[in-house]
């Protein structure tokens, strides 16, 4: 990326972040927050000649496998785009954006900010560097890794209606991930 080139820089990644934070705020309050697209746009759901509800949106900043805050089979729908095994470390590569994002959104919201780097300790990846100088790291950080996501798997589970539906986006290079 060029930062300073027009078009491709930081102004095409300000105005992709004002988007999401505006599409996010539309899905939690549907009145207000979307001006300039059709994305979320007002739709009524005629029923029995009247309209009905959006359910309440409700966003958290939880680990998945300790959803505690949410009733057992309470959620429809569970959609997963999970860490791909060992391909990016991803708590890593965010303490370049948290720094940042810690002197601007952690003075709105400086609860969620109170670390002074991301959370490398409780990350679902197949991280070898947790496992450092110990024999078979890399087998160790592959049980690590399916352990963790069998505990989130668990409490989607336990969540999710009988009748809930849960999907799962999951692409590795390797088809033993």
């Amino acid at each position: 990326m060029a930062p300073l080139v027009a078009g491709v820089g930081y102004d095409w990644a300000i105005a992709k972040t004002t988007k999401c934070i505006r599409e996010l705020a539309q899905l939690v309050d549907p009145d207000h927050g979307l001006e300039d697209g059709p994305l979320f746009a007002r739709q009524s759901f005629p029923v029995a000649n009247a309209e009905r509800e959006r359910p309440p949106t409700t966003i958290t900043c939880k680990p998945a496998d300790s959803l505690d805050h949410i009733e057992d089979a309470s959620i429809d729908v569970v959609v997963m785009d999970p860490p791909y095994y060992d391909n990016v470390m991803y708590a890593e590569l965010s303490d370049f954006f948290y720094v940042w994002l810690k002197r601007t959104a952690g003075h709105v919201f400086p609860e969620l900010f109170r670390r002074q780097l991301t959370d490398k300790d409780n990350e679902a990846v197949a991280n070898r560097a947790r496992f450092q100088g110990q024999k078979g790291a890399k087998a160790l950080a592959g049980r690590d890794y399916q352990e963790r996501m069998a505990a989130i798997f668990k409490e989607c589970r336990r969540v999710l209606k009988p009748d809930g539906i849960m999907t799962l986006m999951f692409t590795h290079k390797a088809t033993g991930a």
